[in-house]
């Protein structure tokens, strides 16, 4: 399956394809040098499947976790390509999950002000959300991705197959990012969960996922408007995963909680309850209220005491509401 992304300063695509790790050189330039960025969760037959592909190639591994998305392992990665002579026009490729892709892609976004940059994501998270669409950040003093920009890769490769070595709870993580996208603008896909076993169609919803994803992106690629819709469930998500200091919640899971928390009193929540409680989530929280609400008053999506809350009244349609700070306890 193949994708199109079509936008005013750049257009790539993204393949989705069993065994494509396998093959990449058709997407690359082989005569240039590659780095490698990858965390020690990433298998290491998918290291070396990529490897002995190129010629001239190094690797940079760092401790997986989102508290590792950080200032300190960018600098590494920049020393890494310094020291390796790396040139504007070699390649970083971005082998693993969300926090990989979003290292690797600001390294790559600031590098020598842009080098090239393919995305190989090996989880659900990153194949249905966070590979696509430009966003690449870091985390600085325990805020998330308070340190970012957007910046595109050249191509996007997804082999399902690596999905196959990924754990249960990581799985869950990022099938948790395509439910939300059911939420807010696909109901044939929200149906999938709720209808056998979802693990049977994981190919249709990554396809559904990315599809809509990039439809929304194209329309608009920096966040000024309509993109907004897909942070449904990421104002309180966010939120949730600062005030734990990024450790007892994966980030589809905090998003899980950022869903709950917005949903309240809507028709479908119960539903969304009883299948994330089947995934293993934890929703009954306790919370400090003044905390959380000042973690969103510093959240980049904040402005001038204004947060954009994305609400589903309607599984498939969602809208933008602008809401005053003061006002987001009554959710909490």
């Amino acid at each position: 399956m193949k994708l199109n992304v079509n936008l005013k300063d750049k257009s790539y695509e993204v393949i989705v394809e069993r065994g494509i790790i396998k093959n990449i050189t058709p997407y690359v330039d082989i005569e240039k040098k590659f780095l490698i960025v990858s965390d020690d969760r990433i298998p290491n037959v998918y290291i070396n499947t990529i490897k002995k592909q190129l010629k001239k190639v190094d690797v940079f591994i760092f401790p997986h976790g989102e508290n590792n998305k950080s200032l300190k392992n960018y600098q590494l990665v920049i020393d890494k390509l310094i020291q390796g002579d790396y040139s504007r026009k070699d390649y970083i490729i971005a082998l693993g999950g969300g926090v990989v892709t979003d290292l690797a892609g600001f390294v790559a976004s600031t590098y020598k002000r842009g080098m090239n940059l393919i995305n190989i994501p090996t989880t659900t998270l990153a194949m249905v959300d966070a590979s696509v669409g430009g966003k690449v950040a870091l985390n600085f003093d325990k805020l998330k991705n308070v340190i970012g920009s957007f910046y595109h890769p050249n191509c996007i490769l997804i082999d399902i197959d690596t999905l196959e070595t990924l754990p249960k709870r990581h799985y869950i993580n990022g099938v948790i990012e395509a439910l939300k996208t059911g939420m807010i603008g696909d109901k044939e896909l929200y149906n999938i969960f709720f209808n056998g076993d979802y693990r049977d169609h994981i190919e249709e919803i990554i396809y559904r996922s990315l599809q809509y994803k990039i439809k929304i992106v194209e329309q608009d690629e920096k966040e000024e408007n309509i993109r907004k819709v897909l942070n449904f469930g990421h104002t309180f998500g966010h939120a949730y995963e600062t005030y734990f200091l990024m450790k007892n919640y994966l980030h589809g899971e905090a998003v899980a909680l950022g869903i709950v928390t917005i949903s309240k009193d809507k028709p479908y929540l119960e539903d969304i309850k009883k299948i994330f409680t089947k995934w293993g989530i934890k929703l009954n929280i306790n919370v400090e209220k003044d905390k959380i609400i000042n973690i969103i008053r510093n959240d980049k999506k904040c402005d001038d005491d204004i947060v954009d809350l994305i609400i589903v009244d309607e599984i498939g349609k969602s809208k933008i509401v602008p809401t005053k700070i003061e006002d987001l306890s009554r959710y909490l």
